[in-house]
């Protein structure tokens, strides 16, 4: 049996977009016009560089080591550039479906109005002799299963699709990451695999942030299913993770006081001043000062700060 794998793109790139290729740049207007206007800048740009080489953090880094152990296939969803492979040649840019994102494109809807993730996708998405992409890549690997880790944004900017696969196909797909899945539609919450807390076990080795939980569900459920010869069902996968997860136990959450934002502001110039790590600054305002900052608004406030 073969693996593909498709996770998220990561905020995080290796090189700095130009101004132009920020999503925040754009002018208000429909997903079709924001579809043209960025298709065009995206040509006009240059400086191409492989996907793999662009992004970066932990968990792209986590993904692309699972895939080459595996000898899985790769794909990146990008909310920019649509379903890539590893080699696709794009130029650095800073577009996402995350609300809490600068760069999120669902705030250059025209004021008044607004436009949800599934429907820029629809515009956004490359598009092969007509077909949709992930249709594209489901009847040319008739064999293979599909494995999407991907966040909730990303999730969302999907299901419209996804649903839409024909039957077959779509019994070929499952889903890391989320732990409710009552904003998915009916049919997709079977393929969702039933990852929760227990993923976190002090005494494992899988623990990390929840931004990369989907991709640490997807490092668990690759090594249940990696020596299989056939494809299982849905819920036979699921009952084998239950069984996987059913000795693991889930921390206990420390309480943490949600911090304002000129107190991070204060507190990221002093982790600055000692020459700290934004990833272990985030830690060290978690752990050391009990305060309670999700990554994305952190990641945020370090950049402005």
């Amino acid at each position: 049996m073969q693996l593909i794998v498709a996770i998220n793109c990561s905020a995080r790139k290796t090189a700095v977009p130009m101004s132009a290729l920020r999503a925040r740049s754009l002018p208000r207007g429909t997903p079709s016009d924001l579809a043209a206007g960025w298709r065009a800048r995206c040509a006009r740009a240059g400086g191409e560089i492989a996907a793999r080489r662009l992004y970066a953090g932990r968990g792209f880094s986590l993904a692309c080591e699972i895939a080459r152990s595996s000898g899985s296939e790769l794909r990146v969803i990008s909310a920019g550039m649509g379903l890539l492979s590893p080699d696709s040649a794009i130029p650095p840019y800073s577009l996402s479906v995350s609300q809490q994102a600068q760069d999120c494109i669902l705030h250059r809807a025209p004021r008044g109005l607004t436009f949800s993730a599934a429907e820029w996708w629809h515009v956004i998405r490359t598009r092969v002799r007509g077909v949709s992409p992930f249709a594209h890549l489901m009847a040319a690997r008739p064999r293979s299963l599909l494995l999407i880790a991907a966040t909730r944004p990303y999730l969302e900017m999907l299901v419209s699709e996804l649903a839409s696969l024909d039957e077959p196909a779509q019994n070929r797909i499952r889903i890391l990451g989320p732990t409710h899945t009552q904003y998915l539609p009916e049919p997709l919450r079977h393929w969702a695999m039933p990852y929760d807390g227990r993923l976190d076990d002090v005494t494992k080795n899988l623990r990390g942030t929840a931004y990369d939980f989907p991709v640490r569900a997807l490092a668990h459920f690759v090594n249940l299913v990696k020596l299989d010869r056939r494809i299982e069902t849905a819920a036979s996968h699921a009952r084998r993770v239950r069984q996987s997860l059913a000795h693991w136990t889930a921390p206990s959450r420390p309480i943490r006081k949600r911090v304002d934002d000129s107190t991070l502001s204060r507190q990221i110039k002093i982790l600055k001043v000692q020459s700290i790590a934004r990833t272990a600054g985030l830690r060290h305002l978690r752990s050391e000062l009990g305060f309670a900052c999700e990554q994305s608004r952190f990641a945020k406030a370090w950049e402005s700060s």
